[in-house]
């Protein structure tokens, strides 16, 4: 992967985050899920290669002000919620089982960790060439 491949992942999943929660905080009922049709959370990798595909022409630039928005909205979003909110499992029902700090955690900092990983990996293999 290239560093525009991990920046419009990540831009992608904080979307993804921010329509979850923006769309279901509105809602009584019929709340949407986390993944889009017809993904879950043991096909989402198909949805990460379509992701992948979708962002093949988005220039690095592009990427970088992007995921920098995403991120502001993010943050601004988390800061608007009580910690009761965002860490009490069950709190929300379209949360199911766990908390909606969960999610937030799972679309930011544990994505963050993922792409300095994948980050620091690709910087150790140049350095080997």
């Amino acid at each position: 992967k290239t560093l525009r491949d991990v920046l419009v992942h990540l831009y992608e999943w904080q979307v993804l985050l921010l329509h979850f929660v923006r769309t279901n905080l509105e809602r009584t009922s019929d709340f949407v899920p986390f993944l889009p049709a017809p993904y879950n959370f043991k096909t989402y990798p198909a949805m990460n290669r379509e992701i992948w595909q979708k962002h093949q022409s988005t220039p690095l630039e592009n990427a970088k002000a992007m995921l920098e928005k995403s991120h502001i909205e993010c943050m601004e979003l988390i800061e608007t919620l009580p910690p009761k909110e965002l860490f009490v499992k069950k709190h929300y029902k379209w949360c199911g089982n766990t908390s909606l700090g969960s999610y937030c955690v799972s679309a930011t900092s544990s994505h963050y960790d993922w792409a300095s990983k994948c980050i620091k990996k690709r910087v150790r293999s140049l350095k080997k060439v």
